[in-house]
């Protein structure tokens, strides 16, 4: 039988038992930045926020070491030995501060150079296979 089409039975596609699950409103910042679906997704957002969260603690020690070194300027007496504990206090944290603000300045700058963006390795996009 030549010509003759037999009728392809097409089953429908179930539905999960546990229906549709949508995307709580509060967890959408994760996902989505200005309105737009953020490459990478929420990986890519819990890695930003968890390297502010890092550069905000860093900055708080910093302040910290600087009011510590200020109270050990203060209590020295014009012991030697004390004040230059208290500044070399000071001069470790300006180097920590350098050191933060030097690896930020880096990462730009090898983003800029291999990628053709800035923000290629402190806010990369994580590109998978096509949906």
């Amino acid at each position: 039988m030549t010509g003759v089409l037999f009728p392809v039975y097409a089953a429908p596609t179930p539905s999960p038992f546990y229906g549709n699950v949508d995307l709580p409103d509060y967890l959408d910042r994760f996902v989505t930045a200005g309105g737009e679906n953020v490459a990478g997704g929420a990986l890519v957002v819990i890695f930003n926020i968890f390297l502010r969260l890092t550069l905000v603690i860093a900055g708080f020690f910093a302040i910290w070491k600087f009011i510590e070194a200020g109270y050990s300027f203060m209590n020295a007496g014009g012991q030697p030995e004390k004040i230059t504990e208290a500044r070399d206090k000071i001069t470790f944290t300006i180097f920590g501060l350098l050191i933060m603000a030097s690896a930020l300045v880096l990462a730009g700058i090898i983003g800029l150079i291999f990628y053709q963006d800035a923000t290629a390795i402190i806010s990369p996009k994580i590109i998978g296979a096509p949906q």
